[in-house]
Formats: structure tokens, sequence, C-alpha cells
């Protein structure tokens, strides 16, 4: 007998086109192209673009009060609507994304005693921030521990660093990829086994695959590309991405005087032939889960040289396929950059050995088994503890259980 549908609703803050936001929307289509019952809920910043690839069977409701700088009171207005709309749809499975809306979307299904509550861990919000922000969302992190039923984390150095922290016991946590269509990348693998031409005056492209916010260390990347302009005068850097900072950016390549060594590129639809086209892919954000930006670099088979983060050693191994440098360490990142364009050989090494990582983990269909199983299991913990019945086969009654 096959698995009953579930009724799913996922909020999340915003719904751009970064990576927490993407592997929401591509959660929400693959149960409803399954047949379930999805429903996001997601604040204004969203772009219509990303609203558009939703599925048709996925409901879509805006939270205008859902921001995510700290506001008192368009919190309180958030955290009301959140539970006036979870109460009306009455959802099997309630699914949080982000930091501000997990810990309103949280605390907004405290009630939903029929719900089970998963918060997804994209990034933890109190790693390598200053020490009052850490207290603040560490607190709150570790108050709601209760209210959640289980975890999800992209990647392993996330799960380690919640339960290190007391965020739940290990046993509620769980490390399911971030799914993407691996295959749009790897199809240009092949295209980039073969050395480049022979060109002594040949230019170098490096690229930076990653939204323009503060916590991605653009401006700190662009001042060191003006320190070391004679050493990468052969070079050009392609940041490509969108966000609020694009102007500034911008403003601060013409001011430096480096229009013709960086590219604000802003967002590209062709991703695959983007990363395809360079010759090595950066990394240099301060914190993250494990970007889907170095998945899809080393999908394309090309060398990553990128900040240590949580979790990264999944996907990039250091000196086989690219270079792991201390957090935060521009020297020793451009030192990096500047050892792999001078050596043609290791470079093509990497890029070989980057293309034959396994990442069948990241799959889509794969990401949406794992959730399944996840979602089934917490529904049957939370009916189970409720005293709520079971069927003895095919799995639970969800929809008589709400």
């Amino acid at each position: 007998m096959a698995d009953p549908g579930l009724k799913i609703a996922h909020i999340i803050t915003r719904m751009i086109r970064g990576g927490a936001d993407e592997n929401t929307m591509l959660s929400c289509n693959a149960f409803a192209e399954r047949g379930h019952d999805v429903t996001l809920l997601c604040g204004n910043e969203v772009e219509p673009e990303m609203l558009a690839r939703a599925h048709p069977r996925v409901t879509t409701i805006r939270i205008p009060s859902l921001v995510r700088p700290i506001n008192p009171i368009a919190d309180a207005a958030a955290l009301m609507s959140l539970r006036m709309h979870l109460q009306a749809i009455r959802p099997d499975i309630i699914h949080t994304h982000t930091s501000k809306a997990g810990i309103l979307g949280r605390a907004a299904a405290i009630r939903m005693r029929s719900s089970a509550v998963i918060h997804g861990i994209h990034i933890l919000p109190f790693v390598n921030v200053g020490a009052a922000q850490r207290a603040i969302y560490l607190g709150l992190e570790r108050a709601l521990v209760r209210a959640t039923d289980q975890y999800v984390s992209v990647s392993a150095g996330m799960r380690d660093i919640a339960v290190a922290h007391g965020l739940g016991g290990a046993d509620v946590h769980h490390v399911v990829a971030s799914g993407m269509d691996i295959g749009a990348f790897q199809r240009l693998a092949d295209r980039n086994r073969a050395p480049a031409p022979g060109n002594d005056n040949r230019t170098f492209k490096v690229l930076y695959l990653a939204n323009y916010e503060a916590r991605k260390q653009h401006a700190r990347l662009i001042d060191e590309i003006a320190a070391q302009a004679t050493r990468f005068a052969d070079t050009t850097f392609l940041l490509a991405g969108q966000g609020r900072e694009r102007d500034a950016l911008e403003e601060m390549v013409q001011r430096r005087g480096l229009a013709q060594r960086v590219k604000i590129l802003g967002y590209v639809e062709a991703t695959s032939d983007l990363i395809a086209s360079a010759d090595l892919c950066v990394y240099c954000s301060e914190r993250e889960g494990l970007p889907r930006a170095i998945v899809q670099y080393c999908a394309t088979g090309r060398p990553i040289v990128a900040f240590h983060l949580p979790g990264i050693e999944a996907v990039l191994h250091h000196g086989h396929n690219g270079y792991l440098c201390p957090q935060g360490d521009f020297i020793d990142l451009f030192a990096r950059i500047r050892g792999l364009l001078d050596d043609e050989a290791t470079r093509q090494r990497m890029a070989d050995n980057a293309a034959a990582v396994d990442l069948s983990e990241w799959g889509a269909d794969r990401m949406y088994l794992r959730l399944n199983d996840i979602y089934r299991s917490a529904l049957r913990g939370k009916r189970n503890a409720a005293g709520a019945p079971t069927l003895a086969a095919g799995g639970l009654d969800v929809r008589s259980a709400s």
C-alpha cells in the first residue's frame, strides 16, 4: 500500500535566487509533483522568477511582516500571522528554513500538537558573529529545542556544531544534501578535461559565485585584488550573483580602477556555462552551510580555492580537487590562486579530480527520498507520543490525524 499523502507547510523569510531559497523551492516542488499538498509561507522579499518556478500544486502565502532584520513590531505581527495560517492549514509537517523564519515559524507551531516540526539548518546564525548576536541567537535556538521534532542540516559540519551547542541530541539531527540538477553541471565536466591550448598571453578567469551580501566578503576580495593588481595583471575576476550590495561593489571597482580586472556580472541564468568558462573557482564567505556553488563548481570539473567552512570537506578535499584556506586569510587564498594559475598540470589534475567526485547525494530525487523518510518518521513519533491512531499497513493515516 502506498504511503498516504502529506500536508506540508514550508516557512522561509525570503524567496530569492539564493541557496536556501532554491533548496526550499526544490523541496516544495518535489513533494507537490508526487501528489502531496504543499504550502509555501514566505515574506515580501521575493523575486517573481523564483515564485514562477513553483509547481501548480504549491500554494504560496505572502506574509509582509516576515522580514530578515530584527524588528520587534514586525516580528510580533509575523508570529501572529504565521500562527493564524498554520492553524487554518493544519499541516502534518511544518518545515522551517533559515534563522529568522526558523525562530518565528517554530514559535508559531508550538500549539500545533499534531504537526511534526522540522527545522532546516542552512546556516547557523551564531557562528562567526559578534558576542551579542551570538548570545541572542544561541539563546533563541536553545529555547526552541523542545519545539523542534527533527533537524535537517545541509552538511555534517552544520549538524555537528548544532549538537555541540546543545540544540538537541544526535538522534534528532539528519544531514540531507541540498538537492539540485547535478547532471546539468556534470555534462560540461568532460569539456573541461582537455587542457587549454598553450598561450603565453592568455588571460585567466577566476569565478566567485555568491550573492552580494556582507558575509560573502566581496569587498575584502576586491581589496585584495587591488593590493595584488600587478601580480594578477593576467587575471579577470568574475563576481556573479545578486543582492543589495551590488551598486556599492560596482562603485568600489570603479574607484579602485579595477574595471578591467573585476567584472560584477549580476545574476547569470546559465550558471553551468559560466562555471565551465572559468579556469578556477573561489569561495570566501565568512559563514555558511555547505554552499551549493561549491558542489556546482565540483560537478562542472573546476578546481576550487575556498575558505574553510563547516562540512565543506564532503566536497572539497585539500590538495586533491582544490585548496582549503584558513577562514579570513586572503593572503593564503590569493597565494593558492596564483599557484594554480601558474601550474597548468596541477590545475588540470584538480579539475579531473573534481569531476570524479561522487555527488549523487546532491541529486534532487535523493533529497526527496531522504526528506520523505524524515517527515514520516517524525510524524509517527509525534502521533504515537500523542496517542493518535496509526495504520498497521501503509504508514500513517495523516489526514485523519490532523
